[in-house]
């Protein structure tokens, strides 16, 4: 608990910052918003949540990098805003090739179709999301660089 509010905390700093770097509104960019509204989903979903979590790092698509919250069955979940959207990141095991994906879903919605973005190496019959390793499929260079099971 006393780290999610700690985080909680660094990033209304950061959003804070942000606002007062940023000047006017009318300035900011398609990117930066979609990364502000990312951060307040996260703030309002992941710090008041106790199901298990997974952190991403490092990945060339800003509103993904973040807390992931479990949903069940090995599927962890982050809403975010991405190209001026509100979308669905899915981090969940593929049955078939023993890996973990990184996907997106458009909109909110159940039902919308999965993009991968990313994948873990293949194989490994773990539960255990692998940390490194993860490879660019349909995502933006790098790939996350980090991936982690927070406990």
């Amino acid at each position: 608990l006393l780290v999610e509010v700690l985080q909680a905390a660094l990033l209304s700093a950061k959003l804070d910052m942000d606002n007062g770097c940023e000047g006017s509104v009318a300035s900011t960019t398609v990117v930066d918003k979609d990364q502000q509204l990312s951060d307040e989903l996260y703030l309002y979903n992941a710090v008041s949540s106790t199901a298990p979590k997974i952190a991403v790092f490092g990945s060339g698509i800003p509103p993904l990098n973040g807390i992931f919250i479990c949903t069940g069955n090995q599927t962890y979940e982050k809403d975010a805003y991405w190209k001026g959207k509100p979308v669905t990141f899915l981090l969940h095991k593929s049955l078939k090739r023993g890996q973990y994906r990184i996907s997106v879903k458009d909109g909110t919605e159940d039902g919308q179709p999965l993009t991968t973005l990313y994948s873990s190496p293949i194989g490994g019959d773990s539960d255990r999301v692998p940390e490194v390793g993860w490879q660019k499929e349909n995502g933006i260079e790098p790939p996350p660089a980090f991936v982690s099971t927070l406990r």
